[in-house]
């Protein structure tokens, strides 16, 4: 683990893959975390795997967990079992539950997920349970409350079929008008 010190600066520190049980970060940065439970007060960290986590105003590249809490924090990929972040961005989720509280989130991949006031590029989840919810690609089987989408299951599945007879015709006209006569 590189941690960084209490005070905010960084520390170069190397312990050789050993796993503490607990990590408590507050105004510090580490480039990797390897622990049973980390907690995080306006800290970052590059990448993290763990039991549980827990992030207040702090930023982490890639997190691997079985519980994810994160308010006001910024992730770029999560892996966990159970997922809930409010007032977050995040990049791409993969967790079996997500609870997703006033955020942003890029791709949301999940079993089950509960959004409230929140936005995802897209969202792929057996079941959603939604409340003002906003996103571009919903591809699930029981949607449950209120979202705005630009493209959902069957609009996504028309999308698809009508672009590739389009570029099949594209390129079947184009190899028709550009064949080579012998």
């Amino acid at each position: 683990m590189n941690a960084g010190k209490e005070s905010g600066a960084e520390l170069e520190s190397d312990v050789n893959n050993d796993e503490f049980e607990v990590v408590n970060l507050s105004w510090a940065s580490a480039e990797s975390i390897k622990a049973e439970m980390v907690r995080m007060h306006q800290s970052g960290a590059y990448d993290i795997e763990t039991g549980d986590i827990d992030l207040r105003q702090s930023a982490a590249a890639q997190i691997q967990a079985e519980n994810i809490t994160v308010h006001q924090g910024l992730i770029g990929r999560s892996d966990a079992q159970r997922a809930e972040l409010s007032y977050t961005g995040l990049g791409i989720n993969r967790s079996v539950d997500a609870k997703i509280h006033d955020s942003t989130t890029g791709v949301v991949i999940s079993e089950n997920a509960s959004l409230n006031n929140s936005s995802a590029g897209v969202l792929i989840s057996r079941n959603i349970q939604a409340d003002k919810v906003q996103s571009f690609v919903i591809l699930s089987g029981n949607v449950e409350g209120p979202v705005e989408t630009v493209l959902d299951t069957p609009r996504a599945l028309l999308a698809g079929v009508a672009g590739g007879t389009a570029i099949g015709l594209i390129i079947m006209l184009g190899s028709m008008l550009f064949r080579r006569r012998k």
